[in-house]
């Protein structure tokens, strides 16, 4: 009989535990239900960076070492031709430093802030090095990395101005 009475007893707690559990279990979920379950913000647009895109091509970079003092080197013109569809800014040109057996001596690089549209060039004439190696005979001029889409704030004007002055080039 001892048996039997600690049995049903522990038994009737058991199946309090379980009620309990089940109704908490339920007031949680309700309250998760109120409560939103997940919140949409949006975020301020940033440019999408192409490592060494394949729309933008150096045109013309035909720059060679003419300068062999100490002053600052005033490069050639560096033509910049966009051939894809869409509109590139903030291009980070590489300028290799290239002695007579065509090593690489230094690697230095440029900012182009302008916008590049599409089908259309830029040419840049002010580029200046200074103290540069004295074995740099030649250069190589390369893409790094570029911005996709027009400079922020410059609306569509800048993409305007820039068709207008590759048509010239």
């Amino acid at each position: 009989m001892f048996r039997r009475s600690l049995f049903w007893g522990l038994t009737l707690m058991l199946g309090a535990v379980l009620v309990w559990l089940i109704i908490n279990g339920r007031k949680e979920e309700a309250r998760l239900a109120s409560v939103p379950s997940e919140v949409v913000q949006t975020a301020k647009l940033s440019p999408t960076r192409v490592i060494a895109p394949s729309d933008l091509e150096v045109a013309e970079s035909n720059v060679a070492r003419t300068n062999r003092e100490d002053t600052p080197e005033l490069l050639g013109p560096i033509a910049i031709r966009n051939r894809g569809n869409v509109a590139y800014h903030g291009t980070m040109l590489r300028l290799q430093c290239l002695d007579s057996s065509g090593k690489v001596v230094d690697t230095r690089t440029r900012l182009v802030p302008d916008t590049i549209a599409p089908g259309q060039s830029i040419t840049i004439s002010d580029i200046t090095l200074e103290k540069e190696p004295r074995s740099t005979v030649r250069y190589h001029i390369s893409i790094a990395y570029s911005d996709l889409g027009p400079a922020p704030g410059s609306n569509d004007q800048g993409a305007k101005e820039q068709k207008t002055k590759g048509s010239k080039q």
